[in-house]
């Protein structure tokens, strides 16, 4: 089982976005994974982050759209809905940005795999906080965007007529 594997079904089993404003996501990599990739070759640091940010996306397009596809948004976002994948690819983007997730990504899978379900819970806990920042950042903007091309607020005052 490659760490990419084991990232999305520990997502995929794990995980539970809710729109009730419970958002619990969990980095389980099961010890298997970890015993069958002890002897893989150590790929570059990007590798591993990258598997890490992608295998992310489900979890963004649940999240995004409990954030931005909210029902009293919807007639501001009419003409312009928030795009999911894009906001998504914010996302990805700011987590292969973070510098401080560089050095736990490096090394094996195995070693990646043992650091994040480490019993200091450390890693993971900033791993759900910077997902869930950026998402909120990302989801910001999109609204942004969004809310620039909006209807106007107030009907516009009729012309006055010339006397």
């Amino acid at each position: 089982m490659t760490l990419k594997t084991a990232i999305a079904r520990g997502l995929r089993t794990a995980s539970a976005i809710t729109n009730a404003n419970a958002i619990a996501i969990a980095f389980a990599f099961p010890a298997a994974a970890a015993a069958a990739e002890a002897s893989t070759p150590v790929p570059p640091a990007p590798t591993l982050l990258q598997d890490f940010a992608t295998a992310q996306d489900p979890v963004c397009h649940q999240m995004v759209p409990g954030l931005a596809a909210r029902p009293d948004f919807a007639v501001a976002l009419q003409p312009r809905p928030v795009d999911v994948d894009a906001t998504c690819r914010c996302v990805r983007a700011a987590l292969l940005a973070d510098p401080r997730l560089q050095a736990p990504f490096t090394g094996t899978p195995a070693e990646v795999s043992a650091r994040i379900n480490a019993s200091d819970a450390r890693l993971r806990s900033y791993l759900s906080a910077r997902l869930v920042a950026s998402a909120l950042a990302c989801t910001a903007s999109a609204l942004d965007h969004s809310l620039a091309v909006a209807p106007a607020l107030m009907p516009a005052a009729p012309a006055e007529s010339p006397r």
